[in-house]
């Protein structure tokens, strides 16, 4: 069991729900246009300012930002003025609900990577990297726009007149195909998330940081003030103060290059203790801490005490030259064969919960009126989406069982991801291991055909950096439709249509963009940074097919039964302080990014607790809040700044 944090004075867990209606048409509404803006914010930052990334966490700093002064200074200053203007909390919700989904969709977390993938086969292939050869021959019409009268080369390079108009004809079919997989995919999230809530929300009662941190900024003081109650507080004066102080010494450099600068944000900095021992991130960051104060103490721990242990396996492994793969590669294994184990163990875990949720959905009942959809849609629902996602990847080329084994493995990371997001906290955090790449180096490329391989190259436009997609957001969704009042079924269209305004918005404005300025010209070479790479290396796979190593089958082994170890002193052991969830993220590509700040929060929540007990804790949390209320507004501040005096030479103060 997971105990519940001990809160701020308007706490999540414990606290009355909202019993006014939150979808409501201004709610709703409100919550569209949240999306919209997030989404040309997030874009428009990649591709023209080249500032800030603003969509690579969990709760995407291109929503925090408007959220944060939606409900923390618009919503109050309306409720000063009437009390009837304002946005109830169960409102509030609402837009985050819609916009934690939404943001999911603009730049490197799913729509950049799409069409970026979709767009370049036919461009970018050359005699040099032979792609007309190994993929042009596999590739079916339908899943991506053909370079027909210069239609990509137009897309990267521009019209060439104003007289010519953007050729949408093109895009018309291979889109209809993606965006029916992606609706799959967060419909097939989306019922898995109901089916878990009470699991994981009642019985195993996972901590869901992110929804807390939303649902303490929509609450009202106990006074009857209309600004929540921690604001007015000293420890998040003295946190929002601090941030503040920090980003805007920072800030100073853009105005005089070569101003010292304290470690936070980007560029990030790495340290190596000794020749061969892996770098450690050593940049802090505010944001990841606020997040991190709010999880256990015990999940903070074990996070940054595996990750350490992992690099001492990587040294080990690289010096003596052991193990058959390198060491990063091994601890990867070892981590994805945690996760997946966890998995497996959770749904376990909820057996009887299951029993119950099929059971209502063959005779309905009243037992799933807290939830978003019905049991009955939601076990239908997911089973027909992975019905039509298996089915989809198979007419892209896939055998059925390549296609069954890469949507299993694929809702086995999302599960993952989004479990640890729900029970951490951590903003950054993805898979150990891309599915493709745990099926090609178990079978070997020289085993797939060369259709599948095409295929398969096509699929990692759904990479997301192993984000877990949708997934984690609707996590939290579904828990945030636990918190607010009125037909909570009515949350769940109003999500889907947030998601609806985000697609829209994202293929819209890259397209927009795209053929007027030319998308050579977008920052990070945005349309190429994800896609290029992945072609080139399965064409290189295909040329010379690695053979499969049979070590990594020991390393995955190896980590499922450690994970299961791990669990059994977790449930057997009570001072036992290791929390399995730590393994399973020892070393993805982007929790090696914040385990400096994981440890940093660590660290002061332990002291905290052991000097001042539960009472000090609950006093302290509203510096941390007052650390992300302050570093995000200055993240906007930074921004305003680029586009006033930078024009489109911005300046990245937040990423990783």
């Amino acid at each position: 069991m997971e105990s519940s944090p001990i809160h701020t004075a308007e706490p999540l867990t414990g606290s009355p729900r909202d019993t006014r209606s939150g979808v409501t048409p201004r709610s709703v509404g409100i919550g569209l246009l949240m999306v919209v803006f997030v989404n040309f914010w997030i874009l428009y930052s990649l591709y023209l300012i080249r500032a800030s990334w603003l969509q690579v966490t969990h709760f995407p700093m291109g929503l925090f930002v408007p959220f944060m002064l939606l409900a923390l200074f618009v919503n109050p200053a309306l409720r000063a003025l009437r009390r009837g203007w304002g946005l109830s909390r169960s409102e509030i919700l609402v837009v985050a609900a819609m916009g934690l989904a939404g943001a999911m969709v603009p730049g490197f977390s799913l729509m950049t990577t799409l069409l970026g993938t979709i767009s370049v086969p036919y461009y970018m292939a050359t005699p040099e990297n032979q792609w007309s050869a190994f993929f042009h021959l596999h590739m079916p019409d339908w899943i991506a726009p053909s370079n027909r009268g210069g239609t990509m080369r137009m897309l990267f390079e521009g019209l060439p007149s104003s007289d010519v108009s953007i050729p949408l004809g093109a895009w018309a079919g291979p889109l209809s195909w993606w965006m029916a997989l992606v609706g799959a995919l967060a419909f097939a999230s989306m019922c898995l998330m109901v089916i878990l809530r009470r699991q994981w929300v009642e019985y195993e009662r996972l901590v869901y940081p992110l929804a807390q941190v939303a649902a303490d900024m929509a609450g009202e003081g106990r006074d009857g003030s209309s600004f929540p109650g921690f604001m007015r507080t000293r420890a998040f004066k003295f946190g929002f103060a601090a941030a503040t102080l920090v980003m805007t010494w920072n800030m100073m450099s853009h105005f005089a290059p070569g101003f010292p600068e304290i470690p936070l944000g980007i560029p990030s900095r790495w340290t190596t203790f000794f020749k061969g021992f892996p770098a450690l991130h050593t940049t802090i960051n505010f944001y990841t801490i606020g997040f991190a104060y709010l999880a256990n103490l015990d999940v903070l721990f074990s996070i940054w005490f595996f990750h350490f242990m992992a690099m001492w396996e990587v040294f080990v492994f690289t010096r003596l030259g052991v193990g058959g793969i390198s060491g990063g590669a091994a601890v990867s294994w070892q981590s994805i064969g945690a996760l997946c184990t966890l998995v497996v163990w959770g749904l376990w875990t909820a057996r009887k919960h299951l029993r119950q949720v099929l059971k209502g959905a063959i005779h309905p009942s009243a037992d799933d009126a807290q939830e978003i959809l019905s049991y009955r849609t939601a076990v239908s629902g997911a089973a027909l989406s992975l019905i039509f996602i298996v089915a989809w990847f198979f007419n892209s080329g896939m055998g059925l069982l390549l296609s069954t084994v890469l949507v299993l493995l694929f809702f086995m990371t999302y599960l993952g991801i989004a479990r640890v997001v729900a029970q951490s906290g951590l903003l950054y955090v993805s898979s150990p291991m891309f599915p493709q790449t745990a099926i090609l180096r178990t079978v070997g490329p020289a085993a797939i055909p060369g259709r599948a391989m095409t295929a398969l190259a096509f699929s990692f436009a759904l990479r997301n950096d192993g984000r877990g997609l949708f997934m984690p957001a609707l996590a939290h969704v579904a828990k945030i439709g636990d918190l607010i009042g009125g037909d909570r079924r009515r949350l769940g269209y109003a999500v889907a249509l947030g998601l609806a305004g985000a697609v829209a918005t994202s293929v819209g404005l890259t397209l927009y963009w795209g053929y007027t300025i030319g998308a050579y010209n977008f920052g990070s070479i945005a349309l190429l940074r994800r896609t290029v790479p992945t072609f080139n290396w399965f064409a290189g796979m295909m040329s010379s097919p690695d053979p499969v190593k049979p070590e990594v089958f020991g390393y995955f082994g190896a980590g499922c039964a450690a994970m299961l170890a791990l669990t059994f002193l977790r449930y057997r052991v009570p001072w036992w302080p290791l929390h399995p969830l730590g393994l399973a993220v020892t070393w993805s590509g982007m929790t090696v990014h914040s385990v400096l700040s994981v440890f940093l929060a660590w660290a002061v929540k332990g002291i905290v607790l052991k000097a001042g007990g539960v009472f000090l804790y609950r006093r302290s949390i509203p510096f941390f809040l007052g650390l992300m209320v302050g570093y995000a507004l200055n993240v906007g501040v930074s921004f305003l700044l680029d586009i006033t005096y930078f024009g489109g030479e911005g300046h990245g103060v937040h990423a990783y």
